[in-house]
């Protein structure tokens, strides 16, 4: 009800609605093993019901834009936010069914940002060091604004992925839990899961060196399912 009041109080007194931005946020952050029906409502209603909502005031080809604040958490994981993550994804998957009906959606998987935000306000300073560690990179203000064009940006070209990512540090420290993702690989410089072993057992060749040298598509599967059985093994 506050929804649809506070739509016709804007569509009554203001100018047409060209954008939304869908920013709603509530954190009960717990280890899945204690997530209870009562914290995962609480987090699950305003990114999904909040969301579903917006969807249902805009069934049509209307605005400019629809952008969805996600969240890199979402994308690289973390074990104390199960149900924040999945109410993202959701964010995420809402954007690219809108994108399919020809409606505007985009989902911006957003980084920490210096100085503002989250966790700048509530965040102590070892929570922050640990964020870095498992590989967060801090924006800028600007930065935001820049990925939030974008966002916007893709909604009026109607083209491309309904979904963005930001502030995810890219180095060589394979420490970080994401980096043996292959759906990360393509940002990442070095790593050991790219480093099999050659047909004699010698350790230590680059798995594209061993595809170069394949002379059979037989042998280039054998290559690649070797690694793929390793990596699940680590």
């Amino acid at each position: 009800e506050s929804v649809q009041s506070t739509y016709r109080q804007i569509c009554d007194s203001m100018p047409p609605i060209a954008g939304v931005a869908q920013g709603a946020m509530v954190l009960q952050d717990t280890m899945f093993i204690d997530l209870d029906l009562p914290r995962l409502d609480k987090v699950l209603r305003p990114k999904v019901d909040g969301s579903i909502l917006l969807d249902e005031l805009f069934p049509e080809n209307t605005l400019d834009f629809m952008v969805f604040f996600s969240s890199m958490a979402a994308m690289t994981g973390n074990p104390g936010q199960v149900a924040y993550n999945a109410a993202n994804m959701f964010m995420a998957s809402l954007a690219a069914q809108r994108r399919k009906r020809g409606l505007a959606g985009h989902a911006i998987n957003i980084g920490a940002i210096v100085g503002n935000g989250y966790v700048t306000r509530e965040l102590n300073m070892g929570q922050q060091s640990y964020l870095y560690r498992v590989g967060h990179s801090w924006m800028s203000e600007q930065d935001f604004h820049e990925v939030f064009a974008e966002g916007v940006l893709s909604c009026l070209d109607r083209v491309g992925a309904a979904e963005l990512c930001c502030g995810l540090r890219i180095d060589d420290d394979e420490s970080k839990s994401w980096v043996s993702n292959p759906m990360f690989q393509h940002l990442v410089s070095k790593s050991s899961s790219l480093v099999v072993s050659d047909k004699k057992g010698k350790s230590g060749m680059l798995i594209k060196t061993r595809l170069f040298e394949a002379t059979s598509m037989q042998e280039v599967m054998e290559i690649l399912i070797g690694t793929v059985i390793r990596n699940s093994l680590q």
